[in-house]
């Protein structure tokens, strides 16, 4: 848990957050379409009489036309207009010279539509104007979401059902869309995800929507983390005051030295991983220390320096290890000699006698540690691939 939360404050992932943020934010200002659209929905028309077998003395008529022995018979259909855009629909975006409406096709409207809907404002103020199949609206605010119910009478054959084209024009969409009820296939949160007018914006969107995918999987992995926070840190707090006890009893009565006040402080605060590292970057260097001090039995300083800076320079892993013990307050370990760095093992391991921890546990391999080992691995077979092309 310390690792990811280590990773979700890390600068890396910061810089991350902070590029997805300014890439929605150029999104969002220069590309996000906002617009509204409008869209019929009709419902699958349904007879108002229907009647599978003759009934004597039984007389069907509307407007003085037999509905029973002739071909035609009445419809009732709905019609739902709405706006399923993300911008409202305003009384300016109407074009006075092609109002919004609808034509009936294969029949015949024979009433003024009535009209419901949930906004007051629309039920008040929508006006219809009605020309024999055409029926047309006047200008009227529509929000997104927003929707409006007409109820049709129709005069149709049984052999086609009648149905709506829709007609007009508003500002900033390419037209007025229309589809039955029993169509799944346009629902609005699909049409607000990907319809655009111009392709390229979908390109545009496809990566903004990947990386909110990503934002968002990354900030659901998080959650459960923060709230174990808080059990952690008791826990912790825990450990850490054990650790301290521990340390309280350690070589009683004496001043400690430099390296194990260090090394204490790193246990207090961290546990065994930080005297596991100090032990195999002190073993580490110690050795290298040894062969070099052998080569120094024959030769002057300039040639060991020389054999050290091309042929036996410590491993990158060694190298960051002595680093981060100098970070910690050790002496410069680079210049101590082999029984300066031997001390200083020696301090490492009575301390750890008395936590009780073993070789074995000093010389165990963390998963960071086969990571980078791994690393280093690929590293070394990169170099070797480029010098050989």
């Amino acid at each position: 848990m310390k690792r990811f939360w280590r990773v979700i404050t890390g600068p890396g992932f910061m810089a991350l957050l902070a590029l997805v943020g300014f890439g929605l934010a150029i999104y969002t200002a220069f590309f996000y379409e906002k617009k509204p659209h409008l869209v019929f929905t009709s419902s699958q028309p349904a007879k108002v009489f229907d009647i599978h077998r003759s009934i004597g003395g039984l007389e069907i008529s509307y407007g003085g036309e037999d509905l029973r022995g002739g071909e035609n018979n009445l419809w009732i259909m709905t019609v739902v207009l709405k706006n399923e855009g993300n911008a409202e629909v305003r009384k300016g975006d109407y074009d006075d010279r092609d109002p919004i409406g609808f034509k009936l096709e294969n029949g015949q409207l024979l009433e003024q539509p009535s009209v419901q809907s949930e906004n007051s404002y629309i039920s008040k103020n929508l006006g219809l104007l009605r020309d024999g199949n055409n029926v047309r609206f006047a200008p009227v605010i529509i929000e997104p979401g927003e929707s409006l119910t007409l109820n049709l009478l129709v005069l149709g054959t049984d052999a086609m059902k009648p149905g709506i084209v829709p007609v007009g024009k508003i500002a900033g969409s390419s037209g007025v869309d229309v589809r039955s009820a029993e169509d799944k296939t346009k629902s609005g949160v699909i049409r607000d995800l990907f319809y655009a007018e111009r392709w390229w914006v979908q390109i545009l969107r496809s990566l903004a929507y990947t990386m909110i995918f990503l934002i968002g999987g990354l900030l659901i992995a998080a959650v459960p983390q923060i709230f174990a926070i808080p059990f952690q840190a008791r826990s912790d707090k825990k450990k850490k005051a054990h650790r301290r006890s521990q340390i309280s009893h350690y070589r009683p009565g004496h001043s400690l030295s430099s390296v194990e006040r260090i090394l204490t402080d790193l246990y207090i605060e961290s546990g065994v991983r930080p005297l596991r590292d100090a032990y195999r970057g002190l073993t580490d260097i110690a050795s290298h220390r040894k062969v070099l001090e052998g080569f120094g039995a024959s030769l002057d300083s300039a040639q060991v320096k020389l054999i050290e800076d091309r042929y036996f320079s410590p491993s990158h892993e060694t190298s960051r290890r002595v680093r981060w013990l100098e970070e910690k307050g050790f002496s410069n370990l680079r210049v101590l000699s082999f029984e300066e760095l031997k001390l200083c093992i020696s301090q490492v391991k009575e301390l750890c006698v008395h936590l009780g921890l073993s070789l074995a546990e000093l010389n165990r391999k963390d998963a960071d540690d086969d990571f980078f080992e791994m690393m280093r691995v690929v590293n070394r077979d990169v170099k070797i691939t480029s010098t050989t092309d």
